[in-house]
C-alpha cells in the first residue's frame, strides 16, 4: 500500500479531520503516471514549510478510503495526472472554453493540440479553429481550417459551410459565398 504521510513530519493522527486546507497527492509510483501527485507532495514536504492549517497527504492509490482523511477540510487541492495524449475531445472542449473567455491564444493552442492528437481526423477541431480565426480576422487561416472541416465532414459540414459562406460574404466574394450558403 502506498504512503500516507500526512501533515508535518508524517504525523497521521494529528491531521485527521483537522486541516482547514489539504493538498492530496494521488498516483501509482510503480505504474502509468509514475505517482505524479505523490511526488509533488513529497517535493512540497521537503522544500516548503506550511502553516499548521495545511495538511499534505500522500494518498497513493487508496481511492475511496481517502475520504476519511479529507472529510472536514475546507479547501482541497487534488494533484493527479492522466495521459493527456489520448483525449482530443477534452482539448477541444478546453479550447472552446478558452475561446468563450476571450483567451484566444490558449484556445488556438488547444484546438491545434486536439488536431494533432487525433491525427486530423475529427472535423470539429478544424471547425472551432476556423471560427476562432474568422473572429480574429485571420481570413486565410479561417478558410483553410473550414475547408478542412468540410473535407473531413462527420456531421459538421453544414456549420463549416455556413461559417465559410459568411467569411466569403465579409470579403465581398459573392459567388463563393453563394456556393457555400
Amino acid at each position: 500500500m502506498d504512503g500516507l504521510a500526512v501533515g508535518k513530519g508524517g504525523a497521521l493522527m494529528e491531521s485527521l479531520f483537522t486541516a482547514e486546507n489539504t493538498v492530496l497527492g494521488i498516483g501509482n509510483i510503480i505504474l502509468s503516471d509514475e505517482g505524479f501527485g505523490v511526488r509533488v507532495v513529497e517535493y512540497l514536504q521537503k522544500n516548503f514549510n506550511f502553516p499548521d492549517n495545511v495538511a499534505l497527504i500522500d494518498g497513493g492509490t487508496l481511492g475511496i478510503e481517502l475520504t476519511q482523511f479529507v472529510t472536514g477540510t475546507k479547501k482541497l487541492l487534488i494533484i493527479d495526472s492522466i495521459d493527456g495524449d489520448k483525449t482530443p475531445h477534452t482539448r477541444l472542449e478546453l479550447g472552446k472554453l478558452y475561446a468563450k473567455q476571450g483567451r484566444e491564444k490558449e484556445a488556438e493552442i488547444e484546438f491545434k493540440k486536439s488536431i494533432e492528437i487525433d491525427g486530423g481526423k475529427s472535423p470539429h477541431s478544424f471547425l472551432e479553429l476556423g471560427r476562432l480565426y474568422a473572429n480574429q480576422g485571420k481570413d486565410e487561416l479561417a478558410e483553410i481550417s473550414l475547408k478542412k472541416c468540410i473535407e473531413i465532414d462527420n456531421g459538421c459540414n453544414a456549420y463549416a459551410r455556413l461559417e465559410l459562406g459568411m467569411l466569403y460574404a465579409r470579403q465581398g466574394k459573392k459567388n463563393e459565398a453563394q456556393i457555400q450558403l
